[in-house]
């Protein structure tokens, strides 16, 4: 979208919103969009997010991609993680990967527990 000319919005600013998507306050984020044209991933891809950002933005388009199973979506993030973390082979689930990463300003599994409303003591696992 860059090559296109789009004006990218910075994914850890509004990742950081995730607090306010979860209490559905989003005067912020909409704030925050009125300064960009493109956005990716979360807080945009969930919930109410787009349809909120839709009612703002009238004639807003977004761009859905889906996979083919639960586990092709969990194979392909630990593939990304793996790369940025610098691993040579895919981190063990719940241990190093989930619980020991800070994902921008938390940790991994407490960012997923929000987003899914799981209950405290649930855990991000690998299918067998």
């Amino acid at each position: 979208m860059n090559d296109l000319g789009f004006v990218m919005g910075e994914q850890r600013i509004a990742e950081a919103k995730i607090d306010l998507w979860a209490k559905r306050n989003f005067k912020a984020l909409l704030s925050y969009c009125r300064f960009t044209q493109f956005f990716q991933d979360i807080p945009f891809s969930l919930p109410f997010a787009y349809v909120v950002l839709d009612q703002a933005f009238p004639n807003s388009k977004f761009i859905l991609t889906l996979r083919d199973s639960p586990q092709q979506w969990y194979d392909s993030l630990t593939r990304f993680y793996s790369k940025k973390w610098g691993r040579k082979r895919e981190p063990a689930h719940q241990g190093e990967f989930t619980k020991s990463k800070i994902y921008y300003q938390r940790g991994f599994v407490e960012i997923y527990k929000l987003i899914h409303n799981a209950p405290n003591d649930a855990r991000i696992r690998k299918k067998d």
